[in-house]
């Protein structure tokens, strides 16, 4: 399952053989098997190459009635638009951070990621570099020329 590209750095440079080896990301819902009134939603990060596992908390709680197990979404309760898009966008997150790390060329831990993705670690992307430049522009008093 291990697949191996080749990272140019420039068209006349070209690095070794680097093999990608991509964490799997899911919600898991009740994964205990406790029959509660609500359960939490987990993200489990899976490692198909040690086959090891470890869940990070989304803290949102549901009943069993309000999740569809096969779709792995939210129904039938009130603002479930927004809490998908609030699950989805978490584990977005815990793929950036993971995709970042491998950028800077550091071997990535699920250990790391679970610290990471619990302490909120933001991860910077060429995006969001503009829209911070343009928040600092405009919130900033600075020397401009006033016209």
């Amino acid at each position: 399952m291990n697949k191996t590209f080749l990272y140019n750095i420039n068209e006349s440079e070209i690095m070794e053989n680097y093999t990608f080896e991509k964490y799997m990301y899911r919600l898991v819902y009740d994964r205990k098997k406790e029959n509660k009134e609500e359960n939490l939603i987990q993200l489990e990060i899976y490692n198909p190459f040690n086959h090891r596992k470890a869940y990070c908390t989304t803290h949102v709680k549901i009943k069993p009635s309000e999740w569809d197990n096969r779709r792995k979404i939210v129904i039938n309760r009130e603002g479930y638009e927004q809490i998908n898009a609030f699950l989805y966008r978490f584990k977005c997150q815990a793929e950036m951070i993971e995709m970042d790390y491998r950028l800077r060329g550091v071997r990535v831990t699920i250990t790391m990621l679970k610290y990471d993705i619990r302490s909120k670690r933001k991860v910077k992307t060429g995006n969001n570099n503009f829209y911070d430049f343009i928040e600092n522009y405009i919130n900033e008093p600075s020397e401009r020329k006033k016209s």
